[in-house]
């Protein structure tokens, strides 16, 4: 939809409608592209941080095929990692930082899913060969070592049904043996 002027509209109005009758709600649009990557971390607004690479989506091309561009993208997404790693805990948790930061990653490996130079970038950001991040590491081994754990539980729980299973069918065997033996004895 675009208006008079053949550009988006900065707002909508949606309307809900209830069998008693209905409420108009005039909504801003909010567009990722009108906000600088300083906008995002000065108005709190962490969760847009990984779409920010939509702004970028014209560039992978470049980025794709010139090693020194391909280093100018290094650069923005190590800048963001650390800038999110450095905000204040007040603002944004260290999970939440954790979450954000393996967006971003996601974000970009499914803009660039035809670029394999961009992948491997952040790939090896991600992996640590750029960046070290221990936290990010230390997170991602206690997962390994709960899903380890889960199973390791899974399993013993699945032994301990399978023989309660083994008992179970041992004694339908024998009180089947014994509902043979006693219809044989009333006959």
């Amino acid at each position: 939809m675009l208006n008079c002027e053949g550009e988006p509209p900065d707002r909508m109005t949606f309307e809900i409608v209830a069998p008693t009758g209905s409420v108009k709600y005039d909504v801003p649009i909010v567009r990722l592209s009108d906000y600088t990557l300083d906008d995002l971390f000065e108005k709190n607004l962490y969760f847009l941080i990984p779409f920010y690479f939509f702004n970028l989506k014209k560039e992978l091309i470049k980025y794709e095929v010139d090693e020194k561009a391909l280093k100018e993208f290094e650069r923005i997404f190590c800048e963001i990692v650390e800038r999110v790693r450095e905000t204040d805990e007040s603002n944004l948790s260290d999970r939440s930082k954790r979450v954000i930061i393996r967006q971003m990653e996601e974000v970009v490996k499914r803009l660039a899913y035809n670029k394999e130079n961009v992948i491997k970038k952040v790939g090896d950001i991600m992996g640590g060969r750029v960046i070290k991040m221990k936290w990010l590491e230390e997170y991602d081994a206690a997962v390994a070592e709960g899903e380890a754990k889960g199973k390791k539980e899974g399993e013993a729980e699945r032994k301990a049904l399978m023989e309660e299973n083994k008992k179970l069918t041992e004694r339908i065997k024998k009180l089947e043996a014994d509902l043979k033996k006693t219809k044989a004895a009333m006959l």
